[in-house]
């Protein structure tokens, strides 16, 4: 449940463009100064008591949601845009878009799909170049705090690997080792990931490269890499059993839940910043929805109108892309896709989005 703050927040944020000056004051300067002051402490009781309010409805709320979430420190700008600027040393981002490869036949056209990276002290992105290692990614994800992109080469029989430091510019290549569908944990100091050659799920530590083997899953060419994801914490990931199911494990490979018949949307985008929450994808009914991973009921999503999928978690609302390819937008809704507002919308002409990720500012963190 959104708290009463973010509510107010998002509420606020929202009208801000709608603003339009009133006539209010020109009608209070015709009366007498009496009468204003009235006005002037009405208005402050008025604003006294719904500040009052607001702050003992969102104690309530957090009372009542226990754990819960800290919401966002930040909002993403009203529209993302794309810059002319090319740097391998963008700084800490916090959103990763990446674009669908144009046609070869395109003049002009490049090969590789773009990615571009939203600093988090700016509101244009900037387009973060292919390098020789990767010069083709097949997968590409944020981590959790911004600071490092991992990426994997799109060649089945030579999935290389990837680390970049986005402040400082710096790359790992993991010492050429293969592996598919990598995910960075929360504190950058391990790597879960598909092994090649059908040894199965396993986590190797990014100083040392020491390696361990904790499922046998097979990964065939057309394996796809949304379902596997770290918990918030680190303590948890959610990864593919086969094609069909899931299990959320801890770092020993104790499976702790069994999620046979779903799979989860976006890697460790999935997961809702308390670590409570999924959001899966059902592969028999053909649905998306919310699995509380502490056996609690599983919530059926609404797809909001011209939806597409839906992405990850902002606060305690669920963040889909929307549109199609010119009139791309996000939007929020609470977690049976209802109550929907537009996040943030695309400037980017009209380029297929393959893939979006964002940093835990745009996320939020679980309550201590």
């Amino acid at each position: 449940m959104t708290t009463l703050e973010d509510q107010v927040r998002a509420a606020l944020y929202d009208m801000s463009d709608e603003v339009r000056p009133a006539p209010l004051l020109e009608r209070l300067e015709q009366n007498s100064h009496k009468a204003v002051r009235r006005h002037r402490l009405a208005i402050v009781s008025v604003a006294a008591a719904v500040v009052a309010a607001v702050t003992a409805g969102s104690m309530l709320v957090q009372r009542i949601d226990g754990p819960s979430i800290v919401e966002p420190v930040q909002r993403p700008p009203k529209v993302f845009r794309l810059s002319d600027v090319t740097t391998t040393a963008p700084g800490r981002a916090v959103m990763a878009v990446t674009l669908t490869r144009p046609h070869p036949d395109v003049p002009g056209g490049e090969h590789e799909d773009p990615l571009y990276l939203l600093p988090s002290n700016g509101a244009i992105a900037v387009y973060f170049p292919a390098s020789d290692a990767v010069p083709y990614s097949y997968f590409e994800g944020l981590s959790t705090d911004g600071t490092r992109l991992i990426r994997q080469e799109d060649n089945f029989s030579d999935p290389r690997l990837e680390l970049l430091d986005l402040v400082t510019g710096r790359s790992h290549d993991f010492g050429g080792r293969q592996a598919f569908c990598p995910q960075l944990s929360p504190d950058n100091a391990t790597v879960a990931a598909y092994g090649p050659g059908g040894i199965g799920f396993l986590l190797f530590d990014v100083g040392s490269g020491t390696a361990r083997t904790l499922h046998r899953v097979r990964v065939t060419p057309d394996f796809p890499c949304g379902g596997l994801g770290w918990s918030p914490d680190g303590r948890r990931l959610v990864v593919r059993t086969d094609n069909a199911g899931s299990a959320v494990i801890d770092r020993q490979g104790t499976v702790l839940v069994d999620l046979p018949r779903s799979y989860a949307i976006n890697n460790s985008m999935s997961w809702s910043p308390d670590g409570r929450l999924l959001l899966m994808y059902n592969r028999l009914d053909g649905d998306y929805e919310v699995v509380p991973i502490d056996g609690g009921q599983t919530v059926m999503m609404r797809r909001p109108i011209d939806a597409q999928r839906p992405l990850g978690w902002t606060g305690a609302r669920v963040v889909w892309l929307a549109g199609e390819p010119g009139d791309y937008r996000l939007v929020t809704t609470d977690q049976h896709g209802e109550n929907v507002r537009v996040w943030m919308r695309f400037d980017i002409g009209d380029r297929p989005i393959s893939a979006i990720s964002w940093s835990r500012d745009l996320s939020g963190t679980a309550r201590d």
